[in-house]
């Protein structure tokens, strides 16, 4: 299928880049240092899930010239034949500055999205720092770990790597509806004549399991003209056991370390950029556009407030520092409300994405102002134009056109509650107009007698094969967030 096709491409490619680095492994190991002080990396892994890892590395003896590229590879599978080597582009920054000091701490933040059909069991995920010299071989710096150990040219994760199969929640749940509000006071108490009319999720729920978790946390959303406003409020039966480190005033700690709170926004349906905040129990704070908290800093308030049983953390964000334009009635935006929990190890999601909470393909949906406004949007963009087709499409690209005109007036005649309730009945049919529509533009292609080739596919690398051979039939599986360039000829 093609998703081993390319799998297979790149496995070719990791193993070529692997081919290098242990070239250099068997000479003797640069006199560079470089110790690993602090990272997020998981234990585990599903399928088609996103992971954002940053690692913070401090310079304990300098290289001449300076080290500078940074690495990463995931090889898992029984026989140990299933790579993933990340490309630069996936590393921010891409490469560390020229000038660096002894006692240097220096970020690494990085991307791997998972293939669905990457294999289940134990993997391992190795990070390296190396440089090219000008007439010889790539070297790998020596890798210390957090107590001084020496681990050798590479940082050593091991990760499993789950099965693909994931509980589904049994209907298409309706997005948050968003309304305007009075500007609410950021000062980590939620007032009682605060927040009035803001969308209300009761409950956040476990993000792996989609069950109620032990410590339940709700949330409050709005906005206005110039901001989006969020409370969380997080009960805590074990209140003195909160982890709060002291990060003494560091920009883009992490927060995540601690008792805190995130949200994950994305401006637009497909997710695939989003923007990231997070808040401790004391009010410290960490943002980031993707996995880059270095070139994103907006300026915007928080605040929170230890209490009894638990903490509050309420947030104002400008709208200018998520989307280019204030949202419009009926848009639809990604996101997530999320929060971990350390007392007892426990996190929790508006929308579970069944694995980590930086899995945007499965971000839940909020809408601004009105559900039954957003379906209108939808089906308004819904079109066929058959100017120029074969008339043995005639007949079907008519009653296309009868079917999606009936549920155009059924969506105008709705009102919100109605809206709210068939919503996953609406977007179902939908979907199913879609798949006809894109079809019909096929078989009118193959009609008049043009062909198409695959010129890429995402997150995958683009490829080449076959010289360009026009198809009339491809068969590809595509994971939520993945799409193909398909090249008309």
């Amino acid at each position: 299928m093609m998703n081993w096709m390319l799998s297979r491409i790149t496995v070719l490619a990791a193993f070529a880049m692997l081919g290098v680095c242990v070239a250099a492994d068997s000479e003797t190991a640069p006199k560079a240092i470089y110790q690993v002080v602090r990272h997020n990396l998981p234990k585990e892994l599903s399928p088609g899930q996103r992971l954002v890892a940053k690692m913070d590395v401090k310079l304990v003896k300098p290289g001449d010239p300076m080290f500078q590229r940074l690495g990463a590879t995931l090889i898992g599978g029984a026989d140990r034949k299933h790579s993933l080597r990340l490309q630069p582009s996936a590393f921010t920054p891409w490469r560390w500055p020229a000038e660096q000091k002894v006692g240097d701490v220096l970020p690494i933040c990085f991307t791997l999205d998972l293939p669905g059909d990457f294999p289940p069991g134990e993997a391992a995920l190795t990070v390296e720092v190396f440089r090219k010299q000008p007439d010889g071989p790539w070297e790998s710096a020596t890798i210390w770990d957090e107590d001084g150990k020496t681990l050798g040219l590479r940082f050593p994760w091991n990760i499993t790597v789950k099965g693909s199969e994931e509980p589904l929640p049994e209907a298409r749940p309706a997005p948050l509806v968003i309304t305007k509000i009075d500007p609410p006071a950021i000062d980590g108490v939620v007032g009682a004549d605060e927040w009035n009319g803001a969308a209300t999720v009761d409950a956040l729920v476990d993000t792996v399991t989609g069950k109620p978790p032990k410590a339940a946390t709700r949330c409050r959303v709005g906005y206005d003209d110039t901001h989006l406003y969020v409370a969380f409020v997080c009960e805590e039966p074990q209140a003195d056991k909160l982890v709060i480190r002291d990060f003494e005033g560091q920009r883009d700690p992490p927060v995540w370390s601690n008792d805190c709170v995130e949200v994950f926004i994305s401006a637009a349906e497909d997710p695939a950029d989003y923007v990231h905040f997070m808040v401790d129990a004391a009010g410290q704070y960490h943002d980031a556009l993707g996995g880059d908290s270095y070139g994103y800093n907006p300026q915007w308030e928080r605040a929170a407030g230890i209490r009894g049983n638990g903490y509050v953390v309420e947030m104002a964000v400008p709208l200018a520092s998520i989307s280019q334009h204030p949202p419009k009635p009926g848009e639809l935006w990604r996101a997530n409300l999320c929060r971990e929990r350390k007392p007892v190890v426990e996190n929790t999601a508006q929308q579970p994405t069944f694995g980590a909470f930086a899995t945007p393909n499965r971000f839940g949906a909020w809408v601004f102002e009105s559900l039954q406004a957003h379906l209108e949007r939808k089906v308004a963009a819904l079109t066929l134009d058959a100017t120029g087709w074969d008339a043995e499409l005639d007949g079907p690209a008519s009653e296309w056109r009868k079917d999606r005109d009936a549920l155009v007036a059924s969506v105008a005649a709705m009102d919100e509650p109605a809206a709210n309730a068939r919503y996953a009945q609406v977007m179902e049919t939908l979907e199913t107009l879609s798949r006809q529509a894109s079809a019909l533009r096929m078989t009118a292609m193959r009609l008049a007698g043009k062909g198409f080739v695959v010129t890429g596919s995402r997150p995958y690398q683009p490829f080449a094969g076959g010289g360009g051979l026009p198809l009339e039939k491809i068969e590809a599986e595509l994971l939520g967030g993945e799409y193909l360039d398909l090249c008309f000829t």
